[in-house]
């Protein structure tokens, strides 16, 4: 077919060939020059489509039928993989999944940060299902029935699920526990849940440590009703028993939420590797824990053996843990003040005498530097937004030896890697860790380190 900037292709049906997945695992093809975005495509393919949107420079597409299929398509093992937008690439062997992880990393630094670097391999999972120790679901009342689930992929409607296969076992059965005890509450008169407002959602965190679960209710209401919420309580108990290590309600404030027990304790302990790890409700803790062991010892043996080594975005002392054996000192800060408190907390838990916390931002480092401090290491775990210029200035002119940069965003990473080079530290290693099995999601750690000319960089991997 031939296009016309004017003309209106919604509704057209055509065949494409399937060039890449984009950084959603989408299909990307090309309809005459218009980049076309095909949900459920994989590379390889030529597929029927049917144009559902239309942009300036892009087309989103509907898939009808596959014409070529590749030979990486599987079967998706979930019932809600079409409608759920939880998983992305459950429908891509898993060998495949983890050489696109990799190829998207390598094409971000190529195009973002403009570096010819070689990627290591992904490390992947053995079994790469019932691996998140945390799920957040959506709560919602139709037409007197409790849903609980996932929003579908760009929408707010809810698809409600019994079970969803990359969450822990515990936190499903968790899940239809609350689903039950708040119905037999309810036929009990108590029947505040059935203003929507009420509970909007459930966030449910096992410890594969101990086997138990945190059940935390997010409540609109500053005062909900206490009775209605021990008669839950007392369900939940009856179904769970010991599993259940307490139930929670959050609740929004001025400074932000709010979290109550109603029962038992708010927090959960998780060991990885041989250190323990209080975990607070708010504060971030990686949600894949058999990855997570593999993250921390890279990251370790990245960090050498400095003298002092500084965690930013340290939250519940995940790095610092690990770098306390090959640091003579580990600093930690965190903004947030849950997290740097389960992290002393963690540190006296684990016996670890050689690691402080701060709470601050991590642009602080300066005021560290300040105080004497004379970091050879570095480590950053920062949120997907990356890091701001201003804090990569303060890292380089702390001179640490190496910096060690763990990111969940390639876009980001390429973008602050490109700047650390053009300040004296370009990168050695690129690791791409897999803490997301069946989702776009890739998790990487980079070396990087001021000993290393450009020309060493490229071909250290």
């Amino acid at each position: 077919m031939s296009y016309k900037p004017s003309e209106n292709l919604v509704g057209t049906k055509a065949l494409v060939k399937i060039r890449d997945l984009n950084h959603d695992g989408e299909g990307v093809g090309r309809l005459e020059n218009l980049v076309t975005f095909v949900p459920g495509a994989l590379p390889g393919e030529e597929v029927k489509i049917e144009i559902v949107e239309q942009r300036k420079n892009y087309l989103r597409a509907q898939l009808i039928e596959i014409a070529i299929k590749s030979p990486d398509r599987v079967t998706p093992p979930c019932s809600y993989f079409n409608t759920c937008g939880g998983c992305q690439l459950q429908h891509l062997a898993y060998q495949a999944q983890l050489d696109w992880k990799r190829s998207q990393v390598e094409a971000a630094l190529f195009r973002i940060g403009k570096l010819e670097l070689p990627v290591l391999p992904t490390i992947g999972m053995a079994n790469p299902y019932r691996y998140r120790n945390k799920g957040r679901f959506h709560l919602a009342v139709e037409k007197d029935k409790l849903l609980a689930g996932f929003f579908a992929t760009k929408s707010h409607d809810l698809i409600n699920i019994n079970d969803c296969l990359i969450q822990h076992p515990l936190n499903i059965e968790a899940l239809t526990a609350l689903r039950q005890a708040i119905e037999v509450c309810r036929g009990q008169g108590k029947t505040t849940f059935d203003d929507p407002a009420f509970f909007y959602d459930a966030e449910l965190r096992t410890s594969f440590f101990t086997g138990q679960v945190v059940i935390t209710l997010g409540c609109r209401q500053v005062s909900p009703d206490s009775a209605f919420l021990e008669l839950i309580n007392r369900e939940l108990k009856n179904t769970l028993g010991h599993r259940l290590a307490g139930l929670v309600i959050k609740t929004p404030g001025k400074g932000g939420n709010t979290y109550l027990e109603v029962s038992g304790s708010k927090w959960i302990e998780e060991k990885i590797g041989t250190y323990r790890y209080r975990i607070s409700p708010q504060s971030f803790f990686q949600v894949n824990p058999v990855q997570a062991g593999k993250l921390f010892k890279l990251t370790a043996a990245y960090a050498g053996k400095p003298q002092t080594a500084i965690d930013l975005y340290c939250g519940t002392g995940n790095f610092s843990m690990h770098l306390s054996q090959v640091a003579q000192q580990v600093i930690g800060i965190d903004s947030e003040e849950s997290a740097i408190a389960d992290a002393r907390f963690n540190a006296s838990l684990n016996g670890i005498n050689n690691a402080r916390f701060v709470v601050g931002r991590v642009e602080q480092i300066a005021d560290l530097l300040k105080e004497g401090a004379d970091p050879k290491t570095i480590i950053l775990d920062p949120p997907r937004k990356g890091c701001s210029p201003e804090l990569l200035q303060s890292i380089a002119d702390a001179k640490p030896d190496q910096i060690v940069y763990v990111s969940c965003n390639p876009a980001t990473l390429a973008r602050d890697l490109k700047l650390l080079h053009s300040k004296g530290y370009p990168p050695l290693k690129i690791q791409p860790v897999d803490m997301f099995p069946q989702t776009s999601h890739v998790e990487t750690v980079a070396l990087l380190s001021k000993n290393a000319d450009a020309d060493e960089a490229r071909t250290r991997n």
